[in-house]
C-alpha cells in the first residue's frame, strides 16, 4: 500500500514560493509528502539509486496516488530531518541515497568526497546517529556547481 507521508520532516523552506518547482508525476508513481524526488523525462519519480544526484529535484510537498496526473509541488532547497546510517557526521558532510522509497523509510549515508551526494549535514553528531538535520539545494546538485569552503562538492 502506498504511503501519503514519508519519514522526512520538512523543517524550513516550504513557505517560500521561490523554492518550489511544479512537476508532473510519473503515471505509475506513488508519491508521499516528504518523498525524495528526481525528475526523469520531466516527470517526478522517487529517488531509487545513489546515482540519482544528477536528476535530483527535491522533496515532495504533495502526495499523489498511482495514476493521478496532477502536478506535484517539489521543494527545491530547504532543511529536512531524516534517517541516516549510524556513524559520525560533521557539518558540511555530503550525504547520498542509501535506501528508501514511498512507503519505506528514506535513509541517507555519507558520500565519499561528495560523489552521489544530494544533501549536506547541518549538524555534528557522533556515534549511534539515527536522525540528522540536512540542507539540500537541488539546483547546486544537478548543475554540479556546489563546493568550496565548508560544503563539499556533491556531484563528481
Amino acid at each position: 500500500m502506498a504511503s501519503r507521508e514519508s519519514n522526512v520532516v520538512v523543517k524550513h523552506g516550504d513557505h517560500d514560493p521561490l523554492n518550489l518547482l511544479m512537476l508532473d508525476v510519473g503515471s505509475s508513481t506513488t508519491v508521499g509528502f516528504g518523498d525524495l524526488i528526481e525528475s526523469t523525462s520531466g516527470a517526478a519519480v522517487a529517488v531509487d539509486a545513489a546515482g540519482d544526484n544528477a536528476t535530483f529535484a527535491g522533496v515532495a510537498l504533495d502526495a499523489s496516488e498511482s495514476g493521478e496526473t496532477a502536478k506535484l509541488r517539489i521543494l527545491t532547497h530547504g532543511i529536512v530531518q531524516l534517517t541516516v546510517v549510524s556513524t559520525t557526521y560533521d557539518i558540511g558532510d555530503a550525504l547520498k541515497y542509501s535506501s528508501g522509497a514511498n512507503g519505506t523509510a528514506w535513509v541517507l549515508t555519507k558520500a565519499t568526497t561528495g560523489a552521489d551526494g544530494i544533501m549536506w549535514s547541518r549538524q555534528y553528531k557522533s556515534s549511534a546517529v539515527t536522525t540528522l538535520e540536512c540542507h539540500f539545494n537541488s539546483q547546486l546538485v544537478v548543475t554540479e556547481t556546489a563546493g568550496g569552503g565548508l560544503w563539499e562538492t556533491l556531484a563528481a
